[in-house]
């Protein structure tokens, strides 16, 4: 008798899911996002609904197919078994498609700045009111690595909040010391105006400022409105800041566009000021007014990773070639993003709306963020023209399948400075660290500048029942790629498994990478415990450099058979196609590959 209640009850349950889950529809022509979007003829317009709405389990969102939207789709919910929240299309026509690109090709957004160089217009500040909710006097430090500093907060003789950060033992990294201020509210899309007062002296001698307008601009440079916790995730981007040097102080005014779809009372800004900050000195800061702020932008808040166009009367996309500094424009299509000014400049004999019929600034953004979500379907839609990833699943995601998308001209974006060469990233499908139950199957990947599927992270934890399957890649730099550095993250099973891998290195970013790595397996770190990883049933046509690419030695750990590779060179059988870690650095060749680790006993390798 409890064995039959208990059926029940659970039948009962699963009937209660379903009855409540509701279809929403999203029309970019016809919707309003007054409606309450559950049918066709009610449906919403914008993201803004799918990015707020408290979906339930069971729930559909389904997108028009044939239109085109500019933004991400955030998941901050999950299903249940049986029971997923399911993002789709509906209606004829192409797949439904985002864009994390801003259009180029108006006339009134270009202005001549020099001889066949074009710029974006200015942004244009306007003060609102004060900001009340940024809390002035939560001003902290943080420090690590090698870095020794002292931390003292006083009052100048104004009665204003006076932090100081005395540099003990200094650092060439510039997380290493950190001047932060949090947890403060942070509204929907809100912008606001920071003003401080800084000042730089050496071995306690106040006559000696250090702070000079270059050291102020630099500092400036290295603010930003994040997440005060983790995975510290941004919460905007600095759209505008100014210098102005004083008596003894130098004034710093900085103007943030926060970009997060609800509400955050966890905002933080930190200053990354580690190597500025010289043995003996003293950083001193004086916190001023805050002021919420609108912004009248072209939208550049975020880097630039490429430029997709078309040339009038030509259907073929080409791209732009990304440059670090204004000096560089050389050539027809190079451009370069100033993100301290948010303006865009870029090569053109004439104003680029004259030539170009297609201008799409893929700017850096995930166009699908799952973060930790379970039991979530991503099926049939277009994912376009962006800087940042495709689609990226966080720490813990679970349950989850993406099946039957498109990835198209993905990534480019800044992710870092170390040293002189910037770092650029992007890739088509990302899972961050331990995740379980995870399928991609039957996805186009084209154009992605770093690699169309991956599975990465430097934190401890599993990965379980992870399958990518039936995919095709072309044109990448790499098609799939492993890396877990933490010797606590277990591997316990991963396939890669009936996928279509051809023309790595052949595509966009080649040219344009330092770190050139074309290979259709590739993998960097690995310090991770490998109970099964596998790579079979997969065909993989032309590479630029390597089918396989570890940069480590334990090749033989994976297990790779079934494959088909395809080498479109004379004498393939003696080309070096593979490298691990340990063997000559151009590689070995196929047969001596399958002899050192044992893998691909029944593959073949042809030039055809």
């Amino acid at each position: 008798m409890k064995r039959i209640f208990f059926t029940v009850f659970a039948v009962l349950m699963c009937l209660g899911v379903c009855a409540s889950a509701e279809n929403f529809y999203v029309d970019a022509q016809n919707g309003n996002d007054a409606n309450s979007g559950t049918t066709p003829e009610n449906a919403w317009k914008t993201l803004r609904n799918v990015n707020t709405h408290p979906f339930q389990p069971g729930d559909t969102i389904a997108l028009r197919s044939g239109q085109v939207w500019r933004g991400q789709i955030l998941c901050r919910h999950s299903g249940r078994p049986g029971a997923p929240i399911t993002y789709t299309s509906y209606g004829k026509g192409p797949k439904p498609e985002l864009r994390g690109s801003l259009d180029m090709t108006r006339p009134e957004l270009w202005e001549r700045y020099a001889p066949g160089i074009w710029v974006t217009p200015e942004d244009k500040v306007r003060t609102l009111g004060s900001y009340p909710e940024f809390q002035e006097g939560n001003w902290h430090h943080y420090s690590e690595g090698k870095a020794r500093t002292r931390w003292n907060v006083s009052k100048d003789e104004e009665g204003r909040t006076l932090c100081t950060i005395q540099t003990l033992q200094p650092t060439d990294r510039a997380c290493d010391i950190q001047l932060t201020c949090s947890a403060f509210t942070l509204p929907q899309n809100h912008a606001f105006r920071l003003r401080c007062r800084v000042r730089l002296t050496k071995n306690g001698d106040e006559t000696v400022n250090l702070m000079n307008e270059e050291l102020a601009k630099k500092l400036a440079g290295t603010a930003n409105l994040m997440m005060a916790g983790k995975p510290w995730s941004r919460y905007g981007t600095l759209s505008k800041s100014s210098v102005k040097a004083g008596d003894g102080w130098t004034e710093i005014e900085l103007v943030f566009q926060g970009t997060v779809s609800e509400t955050k009372t966890d905002g933080r800004i930190s200053f990354f000021c580690g190597p500025l900050l010289p043995e003996g000195s003293t950083l001193s800061f004086i916190p001023l007014e805050a002021e919420s702020v609108k912004i009248g932008s072209v939208g550049l808040f975020h880097d630039v990773g490429n430029i997709i166009m078309k040339k009038k009367g030509s259907e073929e996309e080409i791209c732009g070639w990304k440059r670090w500094e204004l000096e560089s424009l050389k050539e027809e299509g190079d451009y370069f993003h100033d993100l301290t000014e948010n303006r865009l400049y870029f090569r053109s004999e004439k104003n680029p709306a004259e030539l170009y019929s297609m201008m799409e600034a893929a700017c850096r953004c995930n166009l699908i963020d799952l973060t930790a979500s379970e039991h979530i379907i991503v099926d049939g839609l277009s994912l376009a023209y962006t800087g940042g990833h495709g689609l990226r699943g966080g720490p813990n995601c679970r349950h989850c399948i993406v099946r039957r998308n498109d990835f198209l001209w993905i990534g480019g974006s800044w992710l870092y400075t170390r040293g002189p060469i910037p770092t650029r990233y992007g890739n088509g499908v990302e899972f961050w660290s331990g995740n379980e139950d995870l399928l991609v199957e039957e996805n186009y990947f084209f154009q992605v500048y770093d690699t169309a599927m991956t599975n990465q992270g430097p934190d401890a934890g599993e990965l379980k029942k992870m399958v990518w399957r039936k995919n095709r890649c072309v044109n990448c730099e790499q098609c799939y790629e492993i890396w877990f550095t933490s010797p606590e993250m277990t591997v316990k099973s991963l396939t890669v498994a009936e996928n279509d891998f051809r023309d790595s290195g052949f595509g966009w970013s080649h040219a344009q990478r330092p770190n050139k790595r074309a290979a259709h397996f590739l993998a960097y770190g690995f310090n991770a415990k490998a109970e099964k990883i596998e790579y079979v049933g997969n065909q993989l046509g032309r590479t630029k450099q390597h089918m396989l690419w570890f940069h480590h030695p334990r090749a033989s750990e994976f297990h790779l058979d079934r494959n088909r590779y395809v080498q479109p060179t004379e004498n393939v059988e003696n080309i070096p196609l593979f490298y691990w870690g340990g063997q000559p650095a151009d590689g070995v060749t196929f047969q001596r590959f399958r002899e050192l680790t044992g893998n691909d006993q029944n593959s073949t390798l042809t030039q055809e």
